[in-house]
């Protein structure tokens, strides 16, 4: 019920600022009511409190971003990338863009905006909080996995002269 009216709020909002409807706020709800294919508010309010929303998922959410040493840890782990759960309030994305969308989950998940190739699956609400699982690709953050190379690559044969001296005589 609570999501519907901060709908409404929002919709309140960016139809004044936007188009400048000065709409009431009950007219507003009526209007979302409309937009969901009901007749009214009362109708709307009436299907919510019938709903039975299932609870979250029991899953493990981050209460602070990976830290470096878990990202590679995680990285090492996983192909090359890293996941978890976060949660959002609903608030927090409300009128931002996809983009900012994105840096705002990557920084939750690694306390940077930097994590790259991101994806997000929604894996359950708490109230108005989403629960998020992200996905992301951390070389920008860590650098690239250099695993595969070797100090032995680097160092130079005994045989291997310098080409840019010259030999003298």
């Amino acid at each position: 019920m609570t999501d519907i009216k901060a709908q409404a709020r929002r919709l309140h909002h960016l139809l004044r600022a936007q188009h400048g409807l000065n709409l009431s706020y009950s007219q507003t709800l009526h209007l979302l009511a409309q937009s969901h294919g009901l007749s009214n508010w009362q109708a709307l309010k009436a299907q919510l409190a019938a709903v039975s929303v299932p609870p979250a998922p029991d899953v493990t959410v981050l209460d602070r971003p990976y830290t470096t040493e878990q990202l590679r840890a995680l990285r090492a782990e996983h192909d090359g990338y890293v996941s978890g759960v976060i949660a959002l309030d609903i608030d927090s994305i409300a009128g931002t863009d996809y983009e900012r969308f994105l840096d705002l989950i990557s920084s939750e998940l690694t306390g940077t905006d930097l994590l790259m190739d991101v994806s997000y699956t929604v894996v359950g609400t708490r109230g108005e909080t989403i629960l998020l699982e992200v996905r992301g690709d951390p070389d920008t953050i860590l650098g690239p996995d250099d695993e595969d190379d070797t100090e032995d690559d680097t160092e130079q044969d005994e045989d291997d002269t310098d080409p840019f001296t010259e030999d003298t005589p």
